[in-house]
C-alpha cells in the first residue's frame, strides 16, 4: 500500500540529495510503497543496540549475551533466518567499533520517541538511536543514529549529510531552550563499515540542498505514490 504523504527516512534523503535523477525517481518510488521486510532487515540488532544504549553504553556483557543468544536460535522461515544472520553480523561490528564512540566520556539517554522531521513538506523519520551529552557539560547535546547495510557502505558526502539532517532534527527539538547542539555529538555510525560519521561545523548550505530535495519529493510524490509498476526494494 503507498504511502498518503511524502515520507522518507535519514538516511534514503542524504542518499537522494547525492544521487542521479534516475536514481531519485527509484528511492521516491521505494519509499512511497515501502517494503517491510527491507525495513525490519536489522531489527533484532536495532533492539539490542537500543537496550545498551539505554543501559548508558558500558555493560558490554549484554551485547555479547544477545549475540550468543541470536546464534543459537532456530530460524522460523528463510527471512527470520537471514535476519538472524544479519543481526548477529551488525552487533559484532558494532561490538569493534564501542572504542571509537568512547562512551565513557557520556551519558545517554533515550529519546522519548524515535521522532521524525518535516522538511519542505516531507516527513524526514529521523529516529536517533540515543540522545547524548558530555560529562560534566549540563547543556551541549548530541545524537546516534545508527546505519545497518551490508551492501552499500555510507559513503562520507552522504555520512556528513545524514548527520547534518540530525543535527538540524536536534536543533528544531531544542529552540527556545538552554540547550546547545555540538555537532560533533552529532554522529552517524555505520555499523559495517566501521566509519563513524560526525555533523560538519558549516551546515547552512546542506541544509538547504536538503530541503530543495525534499521540496522535489513532496512535488513527485503524487505521481510515484500511484505509480502502478513493480516497485523493487532498496537496501
Amino acid at each position: 500500500m503507498a504511502r498518503s504523504h511524502p515520507r522518507i527516512s535519514l538516511l534514503k534523503l542524504a542518499e537522494y540529495v547525492r544521487a542521479s535523477a534516475v536514481r531519485r525517481r527509484s528511492i521516491v518510488l521505494a519509499q512511497a510503497h515501502p517494503s517491510t521486510p527491507v525495513v525490519a532487515q536489522y531489527r533484532r540488532a536495532d533492539t539490542a543496540v537500543a537496550a545498551f544504549l539505554g543501559r548508558g553504553g558500558n555493560d558490554l556483557r549484554t551485547l555479547e549475551s544477545t549475540i550468543e543468544e541470536l546464534s543459537a536460535t532456530k530460524p522460523t522461515s528463510d527471512w527470520d533466518a537471514r535476519d538472524l544472520e544479519n543481526s548477529v553480523a551488525a552487533l559484532q561490528h558494532f561490538v569493534g567499533l564501542l572504542p571509537q564512540l568512547d562512551f565513557e566520556d557520556r551519558l545517554i539517554r533515550m529519546p522519548r520517541n524515535r521522532g521524525a522531521s518535516w522538511i519542505s513538506g516531507v516527513e524526514v523519520s529521523v529516529a536517533p538511536a540515543a540522545i547524548v551529552r558530555r560529562r560534566g557539560d549540563e547543556v551541549t547535546i548530541g545524537a546516534i543514529k545508527v546505519a545497518y547495510s551490508k551492501s552499500r557502505p555510507l559513503p562520507a558526502a552522504e555520512g556528513e549529510y545524514a548527520a547534518t539532517i540530525l543535527r538540524g532534527f536536534l536543533e528544531e527539538r531544542v529552540r527556545g531552550t538552554a540547550y546547545l547542539v555540538a555537532p560533533s555529538l552529532c554522529q552517524v555510525v555505520d555499523v559495517f563499515s566501521g566509519r563513524i560519521h560526525a555533523a560538519p561545523s558549516a551546515h547552512k548550505r546542506r541544509m538547504e540542498e536538503v530541503s530543495a530535495a525534499c521540496a522535489e519529493i513532496a512535488s513527485v510524490w503524487p505521481s510515484a505514490a500511484f505509480d502502478t509498476v513493480a516497485v523493487q526494494p532498496v537496501a
